[in-house]
């Protein structure tokens, strides 16, 4: 039998394309091989259909889903083989194969999606605020296993709504979450009242399985209003959002780093005491910041190998009027304690020169790559560490998205194959395959015949993208399809449709 793989699939439509020329015939083949199967038949390899589906949708299986489409511009030698994971509050949770093919989509309002580890697991997470269908009431944040189920709805301790900002487990099988907290305090530093409104924030470690409260810090008590740049409220009337936590997760001596975007500083905070150990950046910095190593609004501060800091350096944002950098940059600082110091050990722009005003994040990658979402405009991009890009994309129809990780996962489709069959004349049948969240099926079988009694195996597709269009050389009344995973096994089917 001939089973058209992924690494081959193009040299094999150009083959079928040039003798469907050359002989005036349709680009549908069926051979004369057979296989295992429901019932005894042809069973050959078929080509691409003419008229293949677009990346991103709309899809004939699933019209409900329309992930963005993520156009890629550079793809390189170097660049990391591992699935592209993108949380977006204005299309939903996506994940992309290293082509740019959606693997998996929720529809939802969904920031911080990633896999992490629960329990010894891979698992799934992200926040979602309710919508229309999510049967959420109010803001969480979800885990879910292999097969997509979600398995934990985790919120912050002592009634504070999820913030969709992070969401990190823990080794210990906790979470470290973030929340927003307001009341009044003396905004005279800052040019305003003696009592005015004021947003606090609030960093918790909470028990998973239990939602108990483990660890929490609150920013008015450590990090005065004085410190902040914010000098406008994000829309008129709300409190001023003078620090905003935008990231927080353990450090490797057990204790907890947080980013202050407000206040254009890092923070090193005991685990003990609350108290603050260093502040990198800002007005009060522990370290003597070189003027390259200077860092404004910024996203995503974690602490990695050899005594650095990455973070995106987003150089201004919606709530200050500070002249910003011509653009933002992914920034990773290397820390000298001994001289409290801090220089540019790496810095990655983007060819686009974005100038992202909100969200992003850098990943370090295992492999010394850096992995690099650009948030407020609509770009993901890897780079060696001498800066050199060897991935770059851009997701379409959305304006922006939170985060973006690159990560291993290999997912457990639930429910059925879709399929949609139609016929488009006395000898041809037209099919749209699709399977959301499936990761391991590398080719279709297709079964047709007049009943669901008498189905007959009617040819092999590989598989192509998130739906994949093929056609049939015959008429049929009935269609059903398995997905063979790389060693032919079925690992899913489709329900007998019929042919429209």
């Amino acid at each position: 039998m001939n089973i058209l793989t992924k690494s081959s699939k193009f040299l094999a439509m150009s083959v079928a394309l040039a003798v469907a020329l050359v002989a005036g015939i349709a680009l549908v083949e069926i051979g004369g091989d057979s296989t295992s199967g429901e019932n005894a038949g042809n069973s050959g390899s078929l080509a691409k259909a003419a008229a293949p589906s677009s990346s991103g949708g709309p899809y004939r299986t699933r019209p409900d889903l329309r992930p963005p489409k993520m156009t890629i511009k550079q793809l390189t030698p170097g660049a990391t083989d591992q699935k592209i994971f993108v949380g977006s509050k204005v299309s939903g949770a996506a994940i992309y194969d290293g082509e740019g093919e959606p693997v998996w989509f929720l529809p939802s309002v969904s920031m911080d999606f990633r896999t992490q580890t629960y329990r010894g697991k891979p698992v799934l997470t992200w926040f979602q605020a309710p919508t229309k269908g999510s049967g959420l009431k109010r803001n969480a944040y979800k885990i879910a296993n292999r097969n997509y189920k979600v398995i934990k709805k985790v919120y912050p301790a002592h009634g504070h709504g999820a913030d969709s900002h992070e969401f990190r487990l823990t080794r210990r099988n906790t979470a470290f979450v973030t929340a927003y907290s307001s009341t009044r305090a003396n905004l005279s530093s800052i040019g305003g009242p003696s009592d005015g409104p004021v947003s606090e924030s609030v960093a918790q470690e909470v028990d998973v399985k239990t939602g108990r409260l483990i660890w929490e810090w609150h920013s008015l008590n450590h990090v005065p209003i004085r410190d902040t740049f914010v000098n406008k409220s994000r829309r008129p009337g709300e409190p001023i959002d003078y620090f905003h936590i935008n990231s927080v997760s353990g450090t490797p001596d057990g204790n907890i780093l947080i980013s202050g975007r407000g206040t254009n500083a890092v923070y090193k905070v005991s685990r003990k005491t609350g108290r603050i150990i260093w502040t990198l950046g800002g007005k009060s910095s522990d370290f003597n910041m070189g003027k390259e190593a200077v860092f404004r609004q910024q996203h995503d501060a974690r602490l990695i190998s050899g005594g650095r800091v990455s973070l995106f350096d987003n150089t201004t944002s919606p709530t200050t009027t500070r002249k910003p950098r011509e653009q933002s940059r992914a920034l990773v600082l290397k820390l000298n304690h001994r001289k409290n110091t801090a220089t540019v050990d790496h810095e990655f722009y983007n060819p686009a020169k974005p100038l992202s005003t909100q969200q992003a994040n850098v990943q370090a990658l295992n492999n010394g790559n850096f992995f690099v979402g650009w948030g407020g405009v609509p770009l993901i991009s890897e780079h060696r560490p001498d800066g050199k890009i060897v991935f770059d994309a851009k997701l379409e129809g959305i304006n922006s998205f939170y985060r973006a990780y690159r990560q291993k996962w290999s997912g457990k489709a639930p429910g059925r194959v879709a399929l949609v069959a139609q016929g488009v004349g006395p000898d041809k049948t037209k099919l749209w395959i699709s399977w959301n969240g499936d990761s391991s099926v590398r080719d279709w079988q297709v079964y047709a015949g007049k009943g669901r009694n008498s189905l007959r195996r009617a040819g092999v597709r590989a598989r192509d993208g998130f739906e994949t269009v093929t056609a049939i050389p015959r008429s049929a009344k009935i269609i059903r399809v398995k997905g063979l995973n790389a060693k032919g096994k079925a690992i899913g089917s489709s329900v007998p449709v019929k042919v429209r």
